[in-house]
């Protein structure tokens, strides 16, 4: 048996009518996609700890995070220089563990979440400090740190109920913005930035040198950037979101014939309310024609009836045009053989 059709074979075997196929190698065992892991199950995993992703290197690196974050804000109101070095070396972490994940194969969703609720928990308390430094800014700086968790979490929710693996990956059909903003460079670039300027503001409050106002002017247009993302990301997620409810409404109604795209479900609905007038109407139709034939309005009923006659026909071909059409099975014809015919 040549390898293509050993392939061909496997695929037709594990396929299903609802499902494509899935192009497997015949060098390598049948791999299935993960399923999904209950609530329980998932805790008593991490309570035996067969393999213990706490301890991923990773994840190590993300405690560090935590705790110089933790140093970061001990020192905001006293020590600037402290402050700003735990602060620094924080965010420069948060680059460092990514790049150990896929050196040594240790990407973790927990560590994925871990290293989003950090940032998230980071910057807002640095904006929290400048809400105090600079009152008369106060409110712009409590609408960054709502639209930063609102667009996260949005973004986020919406990547789990459609099923993405990550919510970095974003295909450019849903939006292309959100697919150039999460490649590693751009992502990394943008964050940076965006700690840089805040972080210049915070230094600015301390120092009138001029280094920290020339850094604090070239991240402002990364920063502003990277906030439009959040809005971007926000509406993305708040239309996916809509779309999935408006689909689970579909499926849970029955509003009619499975199968029928939006616009063949509408027509569907005006065929069936046109069929239930005809009928209600059908009475009174017949009280008329009997007043037409006992009249010898001949003529007139015969019209009528055509009309009526038509319309529904006209109705039940268009009913059947949106129907859904059973597949039918392919027949294939066999030449027989000399001896069969025989």
């Amino acid at each position: 048996m040549t390898a293509a059709k050993r392939e061909m074979e496997i695929n037709s075997a594990a396929a299903s009518p609802t499902e494509k196929p899935i192009l497997i190698s015949p060098t390598l065992p049948l791999t299935m996609p993960p399923r999904r892991v209950d609530a329980k199950e998932a805790l008593d995993l991490a309570t035996a700890q067969s393999e213990n992703v706490f301890l991923f290197l990773p994840n190590l690196i993300g405690y560090s995070r935590i705790i110089l974050a933790s140093l970061s804000l001990y020192f905001m109101s006293n020590h600037p220089v402290y402050c700003t070095i735990a602060y620094c070396v924080s965010c420069l972490l948060d680059a460092v563990d990514g790049m150990a994940a896929r050196a040594l194969n240790q990407a973790s969703k927990f560590g994925a979440v871990l290293d989003m609720v950090t940032d998230r928990c980071t910057t807002a308390s640095l904006l929290c400090y400048l809400s105090s430094a600079y009152p008369d800014y106060a409110l712009l700086f409590q609408f960054l740190i709502a639209l930063d968790f609102s667009g996260h979490y949005m973004h986020m929710y919406s990547s789990l109920v459609t099923g993405q693996a990550s919510h970095r990956v974003v295909r450019r059909e849903v939006s292309w913005i959100l697919r150039m903003y999460y490649k590693p460079s751009i992502l990394f670039a943008c964050c940076a930035g965006n700690e840089l300027f805040f972080i210049s503001l915070y230094v600015i409050k301390w120092t009138v040198r001029p280094y920290a106002q020339f850094f604090a002017l070239i991240s402002l247009p990364v920063s502003a950037l990277k906030n439009f993302v959040n809005i971007v990301q926000l509406w993305k997620a708040s239309k996916i979101l809509v779309g999935v409810d408006i689909k689970e409404r579909q499926e849970a109604l029955p509003t009619g014939p499975a199968n029928l795209t939006p616009d063949a479900l509408e027509r569907y609905q005006d065929l069936a309310r046109d069929l239930e007038r005809i009928l209600t109407e059908l009475p009174n139709a017949r009280e008329r024609a009997v007043d037409l034939i006992a009249g010898e309005q001949v003529d007139k009923f015969e019209e009528q009836l055509a009309t009526t006659d038509a319309k529904l026909k006209s109705l039940l071909s268009d009913g059947r045009r949106y129907l859904p059409v059973p597949a039918r099975k392919s027949r294939r014809r066999t030449k027989k053989s000399p001896q069969q015919i025989t």
